[in-house]
């Protein structure tokens, strides 16, 4: 873990240091407010996960992985053919992100009413298509990239978009349970 963050890294664990903050307020504020055991762990999950983020933006894990999985790719002098490796990944991981939304989408859709279930399912997809965007930064296949780090920064627009649903569904559910429960 060589490399020093870039400043963009160092903006970003800023960013998700601060969802991580306002997932703690809203999992202290299920504790406080006896919500129900799911909402507790659910914005506990979310804020472990956005920690995670930002330690590996500041320790440069990302790129000391992918660099570690091109030298055994050189090392195996199997470099040329990756493709038949990260293509199946990036499958699976397309699939399993598919099946996150749809299940996310259902589950908001008809069996979780209510404010709160409502901003605590939209959290955890979101923190959930962190995971997904960070496994397909390491998958690095390609064509993938030309999309993530392409003209329109897709990379960026998707972390920022994911990172701010996410603070702003700890902040809604922290006003929610706030006004409901007085």
């Amino acid at each position: 873990m060589g490399s020093a963050p870039s400043a963009l890294s160092l903006i970003a664990a800023i960013m998700y240091c601060a969802v991580a903050a306002a997932a703690m307020l809203a999992q202290t504020r299920a504790v406080i407010r006896r919500q129900v055991v799911w909402h507790r762990w659910g914005w506990a999950l979310v804020a472990v996960l956005f920690v995670g983020l930002a330690l590996l933006r500041v320790f440069s894990v990302e790129d000391w992985i992918r660099g570690d999985l091109r030298a055994v790719f050189y090392e195996q002098q199997s470099y040329e053919s990756r493709r038949s490796v990260q293509a199946p990944l990036f499958a699976s991981l397309f699939l399993l992100s598919a099946g996150m939304f749809a299940w996310l989408f259902y589950t908001i859709r008809q069996g979780i009413a209510g404010r709160r279930n409502v901003t605590v399912i939209v959290g955890l997809g979101c923190a959930g298509g962190m995971i997904l965007l960070f496994s397909l930064r390491i998958v690095s296949l390609h064509s993938v990239d030309a999309l993530l780090y392409g003209p329109l920064k897709l990379n960026w627009v998707f972390d920022i978009g994911l990172s701010a649903t996410v603070l702003a569904s700890a902040i809604r559910y922290r006003s929610v349970v706030q006004r409901e429960l007085g």
